[in-house]
């Protein structure tokens, strides 16, 4: 995982953006290729059964989602700015 991290992170410095806007776009597709990691890497592959009933609720499903996942959506999503 850590090596994965530091990849994405070097090809990201490794960019020349030439704008502003595209620093933006390289900023979010790194942060996607993090995020993208975190899941491949903390989501356990169960393809052999269904999930319980009881696995399916809220709490229990955002265990899955990874804090990353999880920064970004609040910061997209709750009402005023936390920072």
């Amino acid at each position: 995982m850590r090596e994965k991290t530091s990849q994405i992170l070097r090809s990201y410095f490794n960019i020349q953006a030439k704008d502003e806007e595209s620093q933006k776009q390289a900023i979010i597709e790194t942060a996607a290729q993090l995020i993208k990691s975190d899941i491949k890497s903390n989501v356990p592959s169960l393809t052999d059964q269904y999930p319980s009933a009881k696995s399916l609720k809220l709490d229990s499903a955002l265990s899955f989602v990874p804090d990353t996942l999880q920064i970004l959506l609040n910061g997209l999503f709750v009402g005023k700015e936390t920072r």
